[in-house]
């Protein structure tokens, strides 16, 4: 029979012959002379110029979206006209018949219709922005 010596000592034996396992490494950085740079001087850091992507001014959201604003009735101001010229003076369809007033009134229809939904798409965006869900 073993004892309780005796399971307690080859227990020892058992974890004495198994290797230690290896401590992590920390990596430090190497010193300014180590590595031959000079060290970092506050009064020797510059601002960033004007011709530097940092330090170039960016519009404002309000800028950007008057931009966006401006270009949006813009192109909804010129559908219709351009649609005629399309259909009329580029194609040469009769301003009568049915197929030219049908042409005219897809290629002034779907355009219109795709810019209305893109505005209403993002005005809902940016109201529904300022509220969390």
């Amino acid at each position: 029979m073993i004892t309780s010596t005796q399971s307690t000592q080859s227990t020892q034996s058992t974890q004495s012959t198994l290797p230690a396992p290896a401590a992590p490494s920390i990596e430090t950085t190497a010193s300014p002379q180590a590595t031959n740079a000079e060290p970092l001087n506050p009064s020797a850091v510059q601002p960033p110029s004007a011709s530097s992507p940092v330090g170039r001014l960016r519009p404002g959201p309000a800028l950007t979206l008057g931009i966006a604003a401006v270009a949006w009735l813009a192109a909804y101001s010129v559908v219709e006209s351009l649609a005629n010229w399309l259909t009329y003076d580029l194609l040469g369809l009769a301003h009568g018949s049915q197929l030219g007033a049908s042409a005219a009134f897809f290629l002034y229809d779907v355009p219109k219709i795709l810019l209305l939904l893109g505005g209403m798409i993002f005005l809902i965006t940016m109201i529904r922005s300022f509220f969390s869900p």
